[in-house]
């Protein structure tokens, strides 16, 4: 699917969120004076509840270190085109939030998702 999506210029950029996080792998493919911003909501797989309560994790720390249910973070000037390649192969998409104009480092603000969580952990 990644293939076909790049072969149909739809991808600028694409980050695996491994440890480090969302702002932690996003930034990394960001160019300067960018910045993502992530305020969309998403299911979390009702692990990341657990981890958090049994751990006493700050929702900081949450997203500092876990991908919170996002494997894969696609950038995209045409998210209709990529979301209907993606379910056509049967892959979910959800939209995450946009890149604007941004400082000379590309930064990763993630405070609008993160009020959004904080009450809906448990």
């Amino acid at each position: 699917v990644m293939l076909r999506l790049c072969e149909l210029g739809l991808i600028k950029g694409a980050a695996h969120i491994t440890g480090g996080g969302i702002a932690g792998n996003l930034v990394r493919i960001l160019p300067p004076h960018t910045r993502a911003v992530i305020d969309r909501p998403w299911i979390m797989p009702s692990v990341f509840a657990w981890l958090k309560k049994l751990g006493n994790i700050s929702t900081d720390e949450m997203f500092d270190v876990f991908n919170c249910g996002i494997g894969m973070i696609l950038v995209t000037a045409h998210p209709g085109a990529v979301r209907d390649c993606l379910r056509q192969e049967c892959e979910m998409a959800v939209p995450l939030g946009t890149i604007q104009p941004g400082p000379a480092q590309p930064t990763v603000d993630l405070q609008a998702i993160k009020e959004k969580v904080a009450t809906s952990w448990y």
